[in-house]
């Protein structure tokens, strides 16, 4: 009998969203990244940025921080999705910044767990938790979606169209797993091949052209899948 998702070799990836009167932390931990983002604000714009970045898969990625300081400031509490340039930003900080301004009104933490297990015969099973709750649960076969229904047949990569025939929180949530499904593909990589690899040009804040000739490959790579690892961002709370 196949094991449940979370009991499978894979990726793992946490985040950890805790509101408080006047700010917001969100944090992120998988096997590349580990990183924080804090939003202050006064009820109705973003006063204040703090972003950290503790691990990261490419050199120039700490440099991110003054570009996502820089464009959340002052930004409205009740924005539009995607009013930003996502790409000219780390694409991971971006994230946890929208994370962040979603959780903003929230009473309480929340936590989101994420598993990808790792292929076998191109089978792979995809699940989203939130506070212990499961919300998304896919299986994609050669990275084609064959569940839920009404996703079959699309590629990981190419899931916009169903996405945005969501709404509310599961419209999120479908993107934050399909972000995770598509980074899971860093196992697949071996470890000395992977550090020679640079960021896809244009991707993100570290592969933009006027850095990509100088975008290369640093940082550790964590599996949390393994006996006895602790859980990614175990050791906050």
């Amino acid at each position: 009998m196949t094991l449940p998702v979370d009991q499978q070799p894979g990726f793992r990836r946490r985040f950890h969203v805790l509101p408080s009167q006047r700010s917001v932390t969100s944090r992120l931990e998988d096997d590349v990244h580990r990183m924080a983002v804090t939003l202050e604000h006064d009820g109705e714009r973003v006063t204040a940025v703090t972003a950290l970045t503790e691990r990261a898969p490419w050199n120039i990625c700490p440099g991110a921080v003054a570009k996502l300081e820089a464009d959340w400031l002052g930004v409205p509490l009740e924005r539009q999705e995607r009013a930003l340039d996502k790409k000219a930003n780390c694409t991971h900080l971006f994230d946890l910044a929208e994370l962040a301004l979603r959780h903003v009104h929230d009473a309480g933490e929340t936590l989101y767990e994420i598993y990808v297990s790792d292929p076998v015969d191109g089978v792979n099973e995809l699940l989203l938790r939130r506070n212990g709750e499961d919300r998304q649960h896919w299986q994609a076969k050669d990275d084609v979606v064959s569940s839920p229904e009404a996703a079959a047949g699309l590629p990981l990569i190419g899931l916009r169209s169903w996405i945005t025939t969501l709404s509310g929180d599961a419209r999120a949530e479908a993107r934050m797993l399909q972000w995770a499904g598509l980074v899971a593909h860093g196992r697949l990589i071996p470890w000395e091949t992977e550090k020679t690899l640079r960021a896809l040009p244009g991707s993100c804040f570290a592969s933009q052209p006027e850095r990509y000739d100088q975008c290369e490959r640093v940082g550790d790579r964590v599996d949390f899948s393994t006996e006895g690892a602790r859980a990614p961002l175990g050791d906050i709370g």
